[in-house]
């Protein structure tokens, strides 16, 4: 702790702006049976910051924003897909995103070591598990759907639940809005969304990261 009692705070609310080694990555999965393509951007550096940076809380991983370059580019390019869908296919369409674009691997295996990463990082490495991918679907929930979102924590299990009216399944309540399950991580070939994953239904949880939009001037009038 620091000399008046405070504890040094470690949450990224922005990434730094370091000089950018940027790769380009074209992300390939299906949609439906359709094959997509994603363009999209790493950066060499952002990762290689995050290897020194401090572990600090799972939520806060989530929670992470994207870099500009990286945010921009992305956004651009699952919109066009998105923006024919009606909510519910666009939060399917992302669920198939984060589990087809990325090779399945735990980060022991990867890494030999627990290294949650935050959506950046889950962009720049070939392979993800349910953390990283949880991370990097909360942050396209938020930033390209605007709906409220929840990442919550099995014992052994990372997952994202959303307040989508239009879904169906099991509903969990949190703050006064049903929530729905949309795991990021599988089953890779599928984009049905809506409930837990099999064995998951009944077990216990934690909310780590929270996202409610904030509302319009109309939604505080109404």
């Amino acid at each position: 702790p620091l000399t008046d009692g405070r504890g040094l705070e470690f949450s990224l609310a922005q990434l730094p702006r370091l000089t950018s080694k940027f790769q380009r990555r074209t992300l390939r999965f299906n949609y439906n049976g359709k094959p997509i393509a994603i363009d999209a951007l790493s950066d060499r550096t952002i990762a290689d910051w995050m290897n020194d940076y401090p572990f600090f809380d799972e939520g806060l991983y989530v929670e992470a924003p994207m870099s500009p370059t990286t945010h921009e580019r992305l956004l651009a390019s699952l919109r066009p897909h998105t923006d024919s869908l009606s909510t519910t296919e666009a939060l399917g369409f992302l669920a198939a995103f984060t589990r087809g674009a990325f090779d399945y691997k735990e980060d022991k295996t990867s890494f030999g070591y627990s290294k949650p990463m935050i959506p950046d990082e889950v962009l720049y490495y070939p392979m993800s598990d349910c953390e990283d991918r949880s991370a990097l679907y909360f942050a396209l929930v938020r930033d390209l759907l605007d709906l409220p979102v929840i990442a919550i924590a099995y014992d052994d299990h990372l997952s994202i639940a959303v307040a989508e009216p239009g879904l169906r399944g099991k509903a969990y309540t949190y703050n006064g809005r049903r929530y729905f399950v949309c795991d990021p991580t599988g089953p890779k070939a599928s984009s049905v969304i809506g409930n837990p994953p099999a064995g998951y239904a009944h077990r216990p949880f934690d909310v780590v990261a929270e996202y409610v939009p904030t509302p319009t001037d109309d939604q505080r009038k109404a």
